[in-house]
């Protein structure tokens, strides 16, 4: 499910994936994951959904499943990913002669996507999402 910015409001939010989730024996914290750059993000039949160009997202817990927030200057997007929805998801590193990035993809029955962040994100990502149970040890 797609919310538009208009319709991002708590209780829609909550309504599908539950309360934001709070680290156990830390008072303030939301858990988030780092800023990533969106390289694809796509429905099952390929067509583009939620990019635009320079667009950023930040995935975000919940009890019942992840929120991504897609930024791009002063327009926002929800995607809302229940667990049992998603499908795979998978942390890389990748080196290249020009440049070392962490990559991100997953699949959910719904939407498939692909995003890099810095490389020094890793270890703080794959700590991220394997608390969530999302992804294999590795």
């Amino acid at each position: 499910m797609i919310l538009k910015e208009s319709e991002i409001d708590k209780d829609a939010i909550k309504a599908v994936l539950g309360k934001i989730y709070k680290e156990p024996g830390k008072w303030f914290t939301v858990s988030g994951s780092c800023y990533y750059f969106i390289k694809e993000l796509t429905d099952l039949d390929g067509n583009e959904v939620l990019k635009w160009e320079d667009s950023k997202g930040i995935f975000q817990r919940h009890d019942d499943g992840i929120a991504l927030y897609v930024n791009r200057s002063n327009y926002q997007r929800v995607l809302l990913m229940p667990f049992e929805t998603i499908k795979s998801l998978k942390l890389d590193l990748m080196k290249s002669e020009l440049q070392q990035e962490t990559v991100l993809e997953f699949s959910t029955n719904f939407y498939k996507g692909k995003f890099v962040a810095n490389y020094s994100d890793y270890q703080s990502q794959l700590k991220y999402f394997k608390k969530m149970g999302l992804l294999a040890d590795s």
